[in-house]
């Protein structure tokens, strides 16, 4: 098989994401799969490159290079509309690529608009709560 061959099924993409969690710990709260299995928390594989735009640009939408092992909470809080998101740091060099390959020039601006600091955002020790199952309330404000 070439090094170069894009892995595209669901199968693949969710076990790639697991598979991250196994051996790199939750980007969010820095949880091990251990940790968080023991906690009840889910797992989720999460799309670097969101979904919607990966179908709008007619890329793979399950290409492995995209996948991202987080748990359940910290991927709910990711795309909930606050202000906290995932840290742009927790990405690797394949995402990067993927990003990079299916967006062009645009890619840097991308995903420097959909995750935070190199903190996840500066809220990252309230995750850990969230997924041990204390509830962290949320900031109404809309700055």
């Amino acid at each position: 098989m070439s090094a170069d061959r894009v892995i595209d099924n669901p199968e693949s993409f969710f076990n790639e994401a697991l598979w991250q969690l196994r051996t790199l710990r939750c980007p969010g709260c820095g949880r091990s799969d251990v940790t968080l299995a023991r906690a009840g928390v889910a797992a989720r594989a999460h799309h670097v490159v969101y979904e919607q735009e990966v179908r709008r640009r007619g890329g793979a939408l399950h290409d492995t290079r995209n996948a991202m092992g987080v748990c359940d909470p910290c991927h709910a809080r990711h795309h909930d509309g606050t202000p906290w998101r995932l840290a742009l740091s927790a990405l690797t060099a394949e995402h990067h690529a993927f990003a990079a390959e299916l967006l062009g020039d645009s890619a840097g601006d991308y995903l420097a608009r959909r995750y935070g600091s190199s903190t996840g955002g500066g809220t990252t020790y309230g995750m850990a709560s969230i997924c041990a199952g204390v509830t962290v309330p949320r900031s109404t404000s809309s700055a």
